[in-house]
């Protein structure tokens, strides 16, 4: 995920560290090589422990949260988040169905009590875990829902994260030309119209990128 940023300018960001050993290796050697600034971990994954030996305790590279709704186990008592997990405790819902939610009626609002009890209790870990997040962003983008940003907007500064990765990206025509089909047989034109009529909702009050690349690919 490429983030264009006044400052320090351009940020190449990989998300997911800590889904898998092999993707923490990637990321590693992306670092080693010069090819990424920063990474952006889950907190939610069964490779939690070895991934803060590895990356978090020795200050390896920066490191945001990478919250998430859609993929691990739920941080936070699934008593208190009964609408995100299911029987086993794995966050179940989906992202199209977060991103589409209005949030306005008493279900939503309930929904947005749970999420954000578990982005507490993710963040939560985040910090116990010793990790001094640089930036927050979410799995699969769900954050873009514009009731959930501003829920992250109101709860990150209380534990010390300050930067909330925005993510609109601009269609370019020369970019996404010559792999049109490929692109859109993943879907990835849908999610960035739908990401892109979503975040054209927010009001943003929290530093973040400037402009973003990386949802189309």
């Amino acid at each position: 995920m490429v983030e264009k940023s006044l400052s320090p300018g351009l940020i190449v960001n990989a998300d997911d560290l800590g889904i898998h050993p092999s993707i923490n290796a990637g990321i590693l050697s992306a670092y080693r090589n010069g090819i990424l600034t920063s990474c952006s971990m889950l907190m939610t994954t069964r490779y939690l422990e070895e991934t803060v030996r590895d990356f978090v305790r020795p200050a390896t590279l920066p490191i945001g949260i990478h919250l998430s709704l859609t993929l691990g186990k739920a941080v936070a008592d699934t008593a208190e988040v009964p609408d995100l997990v299911d029987d086993e405790g794995n966050l179940k819902l989906s992202a199209g169905r977060l991103l589409l939610s209005s949030h306005r009626d008493s279900a939503g609002q309930s929904l947005l009590r749970q999420i954000r009890r578990e982005f507490e209790a993710q963040l939560g870990r985040g910090l116990d875990c010793g990790l001094k997040p640089t930036h927050a962003d979410a799995h699969q983008h769900v954050h873009m829902s514009p009731p959930i940003f501003s829920l992250l907007e109101e709860v990150l500064p209380r534990f010390g994260v300050h930067r909330l990765r925005c993510s609109r990206e601009p269609f370019r025509p020369f970019a996404v030309a010559a792999d049109l089909l490929p692109i859109a047989r993943r879907l990835n034109l849908a999610k960035w119209a739908l990401l892109r009529w979503r975040s054209g909702q927010i009001k943003r009050h929290l530093a973040g990128n400037h402009d973003l690349f990386g949802v189309l690919y």
